[in-house]
């Protein structure tokens, strides 16, 4: 499992630009149509895992909604899949390496790619990173060769096993 879900759940990041931290926490969950959703920040996001990967949804009074699949889970490198979640952007994976000195200290960290377009049709690239058993690890913006935002994990806590643990960030 890439991302574990469970109620009570928690991970905290930082936003480099803002130098802001906010934090996700599972604060329940619903069965709909015999699949489990974790519910993040009250009736707005809800999501769950299966055989595919992470799927994400809007959640409100009760129902799901623009249900897609975010990360694909498991994959192997070098695989497309097409995000359905937003935007319907294909997303390559890779291996976190040590080209990205933040998210590659991570021992098999996943990389997923998106290669999204701006308001003038612009290429931009958006990178998400994933542990299993940990998580989304943060994410990160880069348009013409440079940095535009960076989201850090900086610790988390994992209710379903007890772990627990500080991002060496």
């Amino acid at each position: 499992m890439i991302w574990p879900l469970a109620v009570g759940n928690s991970w905290t990041y930082e936003y480099e630009e803002e130098d802001d931290l906010v934090t996700i926490t599972i604060i329940d969950k619903v069965v709909i149509d015999g699949n489990t959703w974790y519910l993040i920040y009250a009736d707005e996001l809800a999501l769950r895992n299966d055989s595919e990967g992470v799927w994400g949804a809007e959640y409100w009074n009760g129902e799901i909604d623009d249900e897609g699949l975010i990360v694909k889970y498991p994959i192997d490198v070098g695989d497309t899949f097409n995000e359905n979640y937003e935007d319907e952007v294909l997303m390559y994976y890779w291996t976190c390496t040590s080209k990205n000195a933040t998210f590659g200290q991570y021992n098999n960290c996943y990389e997923y790619e998106e290669i999204r377009l701006d308001e003038d049709d612009d290429d931009y690239y958006h990178y998400l990173y994933f542990k299993p058993d940990i998580g989304y690890l943060g994410n990160e913006g880069i348009y013409g060769g440079t940095q535009q935002y960076r989201m850090i994990l900086k610790s988390y806590n994992i209710e379903s096993d007890g772990n627990s643990g500080l991002s060496p960030f």
